[in-house]
Parts: structure tokens; C-alpha cells; sequence
């Protein structure tokens, strides 16, 4: 079996949930022994590095890329304005992209198209044109309450702006989501709601498959942290309500600190030592950075689909505390695997109950780890696709 998977940005380096969430699906289908040809958009970004790209990875999945120019620019606001279509994927578009595509395909025989994510869609409906094969599209999440989350916390033009792209992402999404022959969804919630906003095409659960580790985590360590890019504006509403509620919990537990880490995060916050804020920036061993610090606390407020650093963190017996919102797609409440907050006071009560009680943290800790065991392991993720691509 050989699959055409195409990605609006290089999987490597993982610099963020996107990346870490196609690398996991890239992996599930070749270890699905899955002949995978991967062809990819590179932007401003997400540059190509190729050193970045594991060995095996690579001879694999053999990537290509087209540098496209996604940059929001007025005049392509003001465009959009006075036509039909979703800038916010307009702006993935490229023909020479598309002829890499169309090239691909007539160069061998594929059996599925598997598009990630909305963003690498823009050049469907030419491939349908020329391709007899299945096409599938992987949701990362329902796009369009992503916009409608942002639009909801701004004013005025702007409010009014991010409502229209709203609106525009939610029919391209419908639309989109019709003309293919199946979905992978990563959630079974998303995949509910797009059966509310009557998308009839076949949907698939197919959740994140997370890397087993051999990390043992110290319980000792008790120090909150937030990991996450801060170019993704429900983590930028994360960082800042963790900071305004900092000083609470700093009058319960003087010492406090809370660490903050991800790409951009020292370009977003600053350290304040006085004020028990430090910041890391990126970091490369996501895990050991965890572990280290040792409780993840991520008031998500905003968005869909399933959040990967919970999942990751969850693997190596983190315990976490987050809201409904971010533990979407989890089954918590019949497994005590993390703790749910949300009100600032029900926030700041959490932190300090994880800070002050060792056992509580090796207790949900422990149910993380036996709830990724059972629910997210690249095994069965990897038989579940190929099961669906051969059309059982």
C-alpha cells in the first residue's frame, strides 16, 4: 500500500503541537508498514531543515517541499473581503506546489491521498480531478472554533474581522470535509461536532499514538510549568492568566515559581525572579524539561481537538491540571488521569494542593501513565489505520 500524505508545514523540528502530532501520525502509518511518500509546504514559519529529519524518517518518507509565501498582508485582507473562499487557507495556495503535487502522483501509483490538516487542502479539488484514489483529510481540531474563540476575546473591527473568518473557515470546513472519502478525526468531540455542522463523510476516531518513554519521574519535584508556543493564541491566554494568578498562590507558598517554556516563550514574557516568573524559551527535550519542573498547569481556554503536551506529559507520569477545554478528548473523569480547574480560585487551589501533596501527585500520575497505555499506543493507532485504508 502507498500513501501521498501532505502537510501544510515540516514535521521536523517538532516546534510545536502541530508538528509533534504529524510526526506521531507519520510514525503510525509507517509503522503500519505503510509506504509513505510525504510532500510538505514550508512558510516563514516552519522552514525545511533537512539536518532536522531523522535518518529513518527521511529514507522512508523521502520529503519534498515548496517554500509558499503565507504571510497576512492588508492588501490580501482587503482582497478577501470581496471574494468567496477562507484566506486563512487561501494563503497556503501555491501553483508550483500543485504541479509538485499532480507530478507526484502520475510519477508512480498511490492508493490514498491523506491531507493533515485543513491547511494543506487548498489543492483538492484539482487532485480529485486527476487522482482515482481515496482521499482522506486528518483534523488536528474544528478550525473553525478557533476563530470564533479569538473573535469572542477581541473588540470592534477586530471582533468583527475574526467573525468573518470565522464564518469563512466554517464553510470552507464543511464544504472541504464533504468531498473527501473519509475523516480522521482526533477526537471523538470533534468528531461530534462536525456531525452537528452536518459533514455526512465517514469519520474515523483516531487519536495522537504518544512515544512510550523509560523516564523515571522523581515526584519530588513540584515546580508548575507551562509548555507550549506562544505564536498559538490559547497559550498566549494560558501564560496570562497563570501570571495574573501567580501572586495568589505566591501568598500561600512564598517560593513559588512558575516556569514557563516554548518557542517564543522569552519573546512573549519576561523572567521576574521577584515575582516567581522564569522563562525557559524553546526546549529540546520537552520530557526531560517536564520532569524536571515536575506539575503542568494549562488553563486552555480556547480551541479544540486533543492537546499533544498534555498527552505528553501524561506518559511519563506528570500530573496535570488544566480546564474542560484542554483535557478534550480525555477520559478524566473515569480515571482520575489529570485535574480539572476553572475558575482562577479553583486554579490557584489545585497549584498549591499538587505543590504541598507528593502522594496525590504520584497517584494522578500513575493513572496518566496506565491511561496512555491503554488508550494511545502506536500499536494499536497503526492497526486501526491500516484496517481503514484497506477499507475494512
Amino acid at each position: 500500500m502507498k500513501i501521498l500524505y501532505i502537510t501544510s508545514k515540516p514535521i521536523f523540528p517538532t516546534i510545536d503541537g502541530g508538528c509533534v502530532a504529524m510526526e506521531r501520525f507519520l510514525a503510525s502509518l509507517l509503522a503500519a508498514g505503510i509506504e509513505v511518500k510525504h510532500l510538505l509546504i514550508e512558510t516563514d514559519k516552519h522552514r525545511f531543515k533537512l539536518s532536522a529529519y531523522p535518518d529513518e524518517v527521511y529514507q522512508k518518507s523521502q520529503p519534498e517541499h515548496i517554500k509558499v509565501n503565507t504571510q497576512v498582508t492588508p492588501f490580501g485582507v482587503l482582497k478577501h473581503l470581496f471574494k468567496k473562499g477562507s484566506y486563512n487557507v487561501d494563503r497556503f495556495y501555491d501553483p508550483k506546489m500543485l504541479v509538485l503535487i499532480l507530478d507526484t502522483l502520475t510519477k508512480d501509483n498511490y492508493d490514498s491521498v491523506i491531507f493533515d490538516s485543513l491547511f494543506s487542502t487548498p489543492y483538492l479539488d484539482a487532485i480529485k480531478k486527476e487522482f482515482s484514489g481515496k482521499l482522506f483529510i486528518r483534523t488536528h481540531n474544528v478550525e473553525y472554533e478557533l476563530w470564533k474563540g479569538y473573535a469572542k476575546d477581541a473588540r470592534g473591527i477586530k471582533q468583527w474581522y475574526l467573525n468573518r473568518l470565522s464564518r469563512d473557515i466554517k464553510k470552507y470546513e464543511i464544504e472541504t470535509l464533504a468531498k473527501v472519502d473519509g475523516i480522521f478525526s482526533i477526537s471523538s468531540i470533534d468528531s461530534e461536532t462536525f456531525r452537528e455542522m452536518g459533514v455526512n463523510t465517514q469519520i474515523h476516531d483516531i487519536s495522537v499514538a504518544v512515544e512510550s518513554s523509560n523516564l523515571q519521574h522523581n515526584y519530588i519535584n513540584n515546580k508548575p510549568y507551562h509548555l507550549g508556543s506562544m505564536d498559538w493564541i490559547p497559550n498566549q491566554e494560558a501564560v496570562e492568566r497563570l501570571i495574573r494568578i501567580t501572586p495568589k498562590v505566591r501568598e500561600l507558598i512564598p517560593n513559588m515559581e512558575l516556569h514557563v517554556a516554548g518557542l517564543n516563550a522569552d519573546n512573549y514574557v519576561r523572567s521576574n525572579q521577584a515575582n516567581g516568573i522564569v522563562v525557559h524559551g524553546f526546549v529540546q527535550k520537552i520530557s526531560t524539561f517536564g520532569s524536571e519542573h515536575g506539575i503542568l498547569v494549562t488553563p486552555i481556554q480556547s480551541g479544540s481537538g486533543i492537546r499533544i503536551k498534555i498527552l505528553e506529559a501524561m506518559s511519563i507520569g506528570l500530573p496535570v491540571l488544566t480546564t474542560r477545554i484542554g483535557a478534550q478528548g480525555i477520559d478524566y473523569e473515569n480515571t482520575e488521569c489529570l485535574l480539572i480547574a476553572e475558575s482562577d480560585e479553583e486554579f490557584v487551589n489545585g497549584i498549591v494542593k499538587l505543590i504541598k501533596n507528593q502522594k496525590l501527585r504520584q497517584k494522578i500520575g500513575m493513572n496518566a501513565i496506565d491511561y496512555i497505555r491503554k488508550n494511545h499506543t502506536i500499536e494499536d493507532v497503526s492497526q486501526k489505520l491500516l484496517e481503514i485504508l484497506r477499507g475494512k
